[in-house]
């Protein structure tokens, strides 16, 4: 079973997917992280020195080599916030797996990033108010929710995010052994 978590910046698909990989017994991997590894240059970089076009094409390669070097058990993909929206890659990762949308509001999102003093996300870092960072969510989820509501669950991250993922897994027929 391969588990592909979507959302935006901040939804937690990192922290949730190493939390329930650990406590299900999955294998996880972070997508960003991956395409990181394999230009030897954090994701920032990328973009500045590839531009966004070969940063999306080198997102979906490790997409695939992620799926294909899987061999057995669960495995959770924390995809970045853009993943879905290039390359037919919600199609792709339907065939593969299931696709989860970690649904966060955007005040809640704005609110996550702008207290993480340890942000990771230098695309965002530009955003020297509150307000400013709020508008630049506000209008990235209006051009990737097309992309986010084609997933084949969607989970909204509240205290009950736990308990919603269980019974996700029960519905998927996944037993954790």
């Amino acid at each position: 079973m391969i588990l592909f978590l979507t959302g935006m910046p901040g939804a937690g698909k990192t922290t949730l997917g190493k939390r329930w990989a650990m406590q299900h017994h999955f294998s996880f991997a972070d997508l960003d992280a991956m395409i990181a590894a394999s230009y030897g240059a954090p994701v920032a970089d990328i973009f500045r020195q590839e531009g966004e076009d070969a940063f999306r094409l080198l997102e979906r390669q490790v997409l695939e080599a992620a799926v294909n070097i899987h061999v057995a058990g669960g495995l959770i993909i924390a995809c970045g916030g853009g993943t879905p929206c290039y390359h037919n890659n919600t199609e792709w990762m339907k065939r593969h797996g299931t696709v989860i949308w970690l649904q966060v509001p955007v005040h809640v999102l704005t609110e996550q990033i702008w207290n993480d003093t340890h942000n990771k996300r230098p695309l965002l870092l530009r955003y020297t108010t509150k307000a400013a960072l709020h508008g630049h969510l506000d209008d990235l989820l209006a051009l990737r929710q097309p992309y986010y509501m084609q997933a084949d669950h969607e989970i909204e991250v509240n205290d009950k995010i736990d308990s919603k993922f269980v019974a996700l897994l029960n519905q998927l027929g996944y037993k954790n052994e």
